[in-house]
């Protein structure tokens, strides 16, 4: 079963079931389309590094990065990411967010519902 899958920079992947994380390829990450709890599918993007622990991705600049390795926060393989043209990402963005055999996104999270301020309270 698919549980996460890194799109690269010239359209190569990697997942699970290619390998272990620490097995793919290190840089030049574009996207990681995951298996998210709340949302069914999570797409992470425009980070410079990422971390995976085992069970879950994380996002850092340089100094989240060198946080997570130097106090032992669980990193079993860590990637860099790469800047390429708006067009290269956003084709490799639909890529991961239209692929097959990553979970169907079925919520929202955090992030992506609108907030709620005391001039625009939920409706009822």
């Amino acid at each position: 079963m698919l549980e996460w899958r890194i799109y690269y920079h010239g359209g190569d992947t990697f997942s699970n079931l290619d390998g272990p994380a620490e097995d793919a390829p290190g840089y030049g990450v574009l996207v990681i389309g995951y298996q998210d709890r709340a949302t069914g599918r999570g797409l992470m993007r425009g980070f410079d590094f990422y971390a995976y622990d085992g069970k879950e991705w994380y996002g850092h600049d340089l100094w989240g990065l060198m946080d997570r390795l130097f106090n032992r926060l669980g990193v079993v393989a860590a990637f860099a990411g790469r800047s390429v043209s708006e067009l290269e990402f956003q084709e490799t963005y639909k890529k991961a967010k239209e692929d097959p055999e990553l979970p169907v996104k079925s919520g929202k999270n955090r992030r992506e519902s609108p907030k709620v301020r005391e001039d625009n309270p939920p409706k009822e």
